[in-house]
């Protein structure tokens, strides 16, 4: 993979992973190097009881996980493993800036869940996280393990990973006699006669800069695809091209379908207008489904559909991203039992018993949904069948800086939505950001 920055710039881009901290410790150096032989890092066999005892340590900013590694270890220890785990989580806000600061001072847990992209990237650059060449990957898409990669090398095991598009209530379809879209003139009529009849079109957390940024990704995804992606990352063409205009161009016709007051509403208030049927639909994460929509109507008959092309027939694509992955600490006093506990979330086994416990998408895709997790299961076959490989967005080469992508794009679309921008001069505004900091627009 390429090196985006320096190592020197190694402490501004972890700066960006705490905003929520007003301290700016030093950057964590490199870690001493290893030259001892490779640990085997393959799940535990009947032989494994002959190796000494272990307490492997694991930090994570989702508290909610303690109960899937007392799982993990009752599970190891059933294989053979003599390893205690413990597990410590810490409030999201404040996650980063304690693991930093642990990791600073060589302190760190043995195994941590580490943000996907430059969230990984930074500690593989340090040094701080061990290369994982001898764990088996082969459940994980490419395009996943790019996530959390470094110079070719995967640093993480992908956990969970999220993926964007436009839900609909199916009851709102059916009454007025409507079916998903196959081309975005037909999704463009859906949206004419659903507000000729009254029925609010779709919901838009306008306030919320990540919300509008998310919109960017489901039509980006279908209208850009992989070699666009590829192309800007290598500077052979930039965000002022005719096809990223255009793409803001569709995010800006559907503001006229929204609710009103539509640049005053938080996500969260835009998912309860559409989780309670007073609107038709919305762009958001697949997270959402359980998390927000079910929990407030559990009977809310929900339908999805990728971003319309033009034609009838051409591809569509589903944006995925990497939400986080577990990293090994290079310093770690049990780095083998650490690589081998590793080496187990990498199994089909775990990814189906994260599935199980949290109604969420793994990294490995060997998992199965029961019936009542459809809009799960038809993210995964999305993703395994046209999920984009290369990212130009969230968890790509431009959040890796500052401004990153998401800041630049988030204001200058609600620019946009304010109408005081055109698409034009809101791609202008990203791409002068970014070419302040991104290297291969900068020759």
């Amino acid at each position: 993979m390429s090196r985006y920055r320096p190592l020197a710039a190694l402490c501004l881009v972890l700066s960006l992973l705490v905003s929520a901290c007003s301290g700016s410790p030093s950057a964590p150096g490199p870690a001493p190097t290893d030259t001892s032989p490779p640990p085997a890092t393959e799940p535990a066999e009947s032989g494994a009881g002959s190796r000494p005892p272990a307490t492997v340590s694991v930090w994570s900013w989702r508290v909610q996980d303690e109960e899937l590694w007392q799982k993990v270890q009752e599970r190891l220890n059933a294989n053979g493993e003599n390893i205690t785990i413990e597990f410590r989580g810490i409030k999201s806000t404040e996650y980063d800036a304690v693991l930093r600061t642990a990791m600073s001072g060589g302190d760190g847990p043995d195994i941590f869940t580490s943000r996907g992209g430059a969230g990984t990237r930074s500690y593989a650059e340090a040094g701080l996280i061990e290369p994982l060449d001898a764990i088996d990957l082969s459940g994980f898409d490419e395009g996943i393990l790019q996530q959390v990669s470094y110079e070719g090398q995967v640093y993480a095991v992908p956990f969970a990973v999220q993926t964007l598009t436009f839900f609909y209530n199916k009851t709102i379809f059916e009454e007025n006699g409507l079916s998903e879209p196959k081309t975005w003139d037909e999704l463009m009529q859906i949206m004419e006669t659903l507000k000729s009849r009254g029925i609010t079109p779709i919901a838009i957390g306008g306030k919320d800069g990540y919300a509008v940024c998310l919109m960017v990704d489901v039509i980006g995804a279908t209208w850009l695809g992989d070699q666009w992606a590829q192309d800007v990352i290598a500077g052979r063409t930039d965000f002022t091209d005719p096809k990223f205009v255009d793409v803001l161009a569709k995010v800006d016709s559907l503001k006229q379908y929204a609710q009103d007051g539509f640049l005053g509403t938080a996500q969260r208030d835009a998912r309860t207008l559409f989780a309670t049927g007073q609107t038709a639909m919305i762009i958001d994460g697949i997270w959402a489904v359980n998390t927000y929509y079910l929990q407030t109507d559990p009977d809310l008959q929900l339908g999805s559909f990728l971003a319309p092309p033009a034609r009838e027939g051409d591809p569509v694509r589903i944006y995925p991203y990497v939400d986080g992955g577990y990293a090994v600490n290079s310093r770690s006093a049990v780095k083998e039992a650490a690589l081998r506990v590793a080496a187990y979330t990498a199994t089909a086994e775990f990814a189906q018993m994260y599935a199980d416990l949290f109604a969420e998408i793994p990294g490995n895709k060997n998992v199965t949904f029961p019936a009542d997790q459809p809009m799960l299961a038809k993210a995964v076959q999305q993703m395994n069948e046209v999920g984009l490989k290369t990212l130009f967005r969230i968890r790509s080469p431009f959040d890796s800086g500052t401004p990153d992508i998401s800041t630049s794009l988030g204001a200058n679309i609600q620019g946009m939505f304010a109408g005081q921008l055109t698409p034009q001069q809101a791609a202008e505004n990203v791409q002068a950001d970014l070419a302040s900091w991104y290297p291969a627009f900068q020759k």
